[in-house]
């Protein structure tokens, strides 16, 4: 188990994948490759919230969330960077990440959809 690094914490990640390969994406081909899906779970209060997303495969497993931390300012519109900060106040207590499910992965793809036209294969091993 190797650990990634989100915000100012070290966190252990689970053994596995959730791998996707899309033949683009809503910003054109430029998007297009194999991407691995990730579930941060969270406490936070007497919570226990999880996080998920997409990463390319050849990025760790903390790349999307620590993403996150700056798309909370720098999203396009108020309504984006609100939501990522949501996110981001969430993984402010992170505990651990693992491969995202099938139950994660469909939620992401049904709020994606610009997205999501474009999978062309999902694996999780």
């Amino acid at each position: 188990m190797k650990n990634v690094r989100i915000g100012k914490k070290s966190v252990p990640v689970i053994d596995g994948k959730t791998i996707a390969k899309f033949s683009a994406g809503r910003e054109g081909k430029k998007e297009a490759g194999i991407y691995h899906f990730w579930t941060a779970h969270c406490i936070k209060k007497r919570l226990t919230p999880v996080v998920f997303g997409r990463a390319l495969s050849k990025l760790d497993a903390g790349e999307r969330f620590r993403r996150i931390g700056l798309e909370r300012k720098s999203a396009k519109t108020a309504a984006d960077r609100k939501a990522y900060a949501k996110h981001w106040n969430m993984l402010e207590g992170v505990v651990y990440v693992r491969p995202a499910t099938v139950m994660e992965v469909t939620r992401w793809l049904i709020t994606h959809e610009e997205d999501a036209i474009y999978l062309k294969s999902l694996r999780i091993v």
